[in-house]
């Protein structure tokens, strides 16, 4: 891997300026949303390809899930909110747009009943908030701005612990890219920094761009600095690479466990509105796709859902309820 992580400061600048002045190198890892002539700049692809058929015959549970759309391709607009089973990604049903840009992290309450998701900048425009967001209109409430974050970093992620209802989030910051891990007061939106997301690529940036956690109460980062799944430790934020996934991540994306069977899905992005929905092998970090680019977008994804009680998972934990 020989891409750098961005510069958040030319990030934004790049965001709001015309696509014939992007810097590529700049934008080779970033937690933002893809800015518009991405593609046709840095990867040399005029056109995004057509929608394909799923990779592998669908056997996920019939669960109700949402997704973010960021991005937008037309005839979809930006920044609205779905819909769908997770058998089925490519039917998604429209709710409604948030009217706010760049919420880069959601994740429902541990009783699945609340939907917050956080708004990631480093630019003064946009600066990160807590809000909720209704499932069945998509509007954006304002819960509160985020104190205690450090100078310069975006929201890349947000996970709530299914058995405590404590909050995580994710941030990232600076060239090269630093993350930290934070817990977060939903109420508040105060943040207390619990330490740097370290990944043996440090020397070329970590950049966690989501987190989750499994009903035993570990948590899981997606690392776009080496494409790769880590275990993360909730007391120091130290990372251990579980394995790479093959595909070339990039900008704001998301991942969220399905609670009723311990499933790690991921809403992986590529870039010109490709991206990869699936799941991840928690064991080797190994991505197993269940649909590609159906429908073409940028998604941040969130999944309601309780740890069932009484049940013992694969590795032998009980769940607590």
């Amino acid at each position: 891997m020989t891409r750098f992580a961005i510069s958040f400061v030319l990030l934004h600048l790049a965001s709001f300026t015309h696509a014939g002045m992007l810097d590529c190198g700049g934008l080779a890892n970033s937690a933002d949303s893809a800015p518009d002539g991405y593609a046709e700049q840095c990867l040399n692809a005029a056109e995004p390809p057509a929608h394909a058929a799923a990779t592998r015959a669908l056997g996920a549970p019939g669960n109700i899930a949402y997704t973010l759309d960021m991005r937008g391709q037309a005839p979809r607009p930006a920044n609205t909110l779905y819909s769908f089973t997770l058998s089925d990604f490519s039917t998604q049903t429209p709710i409604g747009q948030t009217q706010q840009p760049s919420l880069f992290a959601l994740d429902f309450s541990a009783d699945a009943t609340t939907l917050y998701g956080i708004s990631g900048s480093a630019a003064d425009i946009n600066p990160s908030t807590l809000f909720t967001i209704d499932p069945t209109t998509g509007a954006a409430t304002i819960v509160a701005g985020l104190s205690g974050l450090a100078a310069g970093d975006s929201a890349t992620g947000l996970s709530i612990d299914p058995i405590t209802d404590v909050a995580y989030f994710s941030a990232a910051g600076g060239s090269p890219a630093t993350s930290r891990l934070y817990t977060l007061d939903l109420t508040t939106g105060a943040l207390t920094l619990i330490g740097q997301m370290t990944a043996p690529t440090d020397a070329a940036g970590t950049l966690f761009i989501d987190i989750a956690i499994s009903c035993q109460g570990r948590m899981y980062g997606h690392n776009i600095s080496d494409d790769a799944l880590y275990s993360i430790d909730v007391a120091t934020g130290a990372g251990t690479q579980i394995g790479v996934h093959g595909l070339a991540a990039n900008f704001a994306q998301g991942m969220d466990f399905d609670h009723t069977d311990d499933t790690l899905y991921a809403f992986i992005y590529t870039g010109s509105g490709t991206n990869q929905f699936g799941t991840f092998d928690l064991d080797t970090g190994a991505f197993t796709p269940l649909v590609q680019n159906n429908p073409l977008g940028e998604f941040e994804g969130a999944i309601p859902s309780h740890c069932l009680s009484d049940d013992v998972f694969a590795d032998g934990f009980e769940s607590p309820l």
